[in-house]
């Protein structure tokens, strides 16, 4: 079981690194993904991060049958989505966040948010 659950939290480490890197990758080639692929990038890049504690629980002593851990999956991407979409949205218009992290901060990255995808994406139809 160790073995096990060491070799998933190494793939989902290394799902994360790919969404990372997706991110960075579209910002640097001015590169405005679809929705689809922004969901995805965000699947590995916060989701996969949730779904890994999901997966010690899974594998652990814990039992979690079959079904429920493909509901408790689904659920836990979702979340992630719903937290880079609220994060997202807090960078542009919250004030408070604005005073610690910096005006638009994912705008001074270069970063293309959920915002800017939805529009462009809105656009093209």
């Amino acid at each position: 079981k160790n073995n096990e659950l060491l070799e998933v939290t190494i793939e989902n480490l290394y799902k994360a690194h790919i969404g990372q890197e997706l991110d960075v990758y579209w910002s640097y080639k001015r590169y405005i993904p679809t929705l689809e692929e922004y969901q995805q990038m965000v699947e590995y890049k916060t989701g996969i991060l949730f779904k890994n504690i999901l997966d010690y629980f899974y594998l652990s002593s814990i039992h979690i049958s079959d079904e429920l851990y493909d509901e408790y999956n689904e659920i836990l991407l979702k979340l992630g989505l719903f937290f880079q979409i609220r994060d997202d949205y807090i960078n542009v218009t919250d004030i408070k966040y604005w005073k610690t992290k910096g005006f638009c901060e994912d705008f001074d990255e270069k970063k293309y948010s959920y915002l800017i995808i939805k529009y462009n994406n809105n656009k093209e139809v």
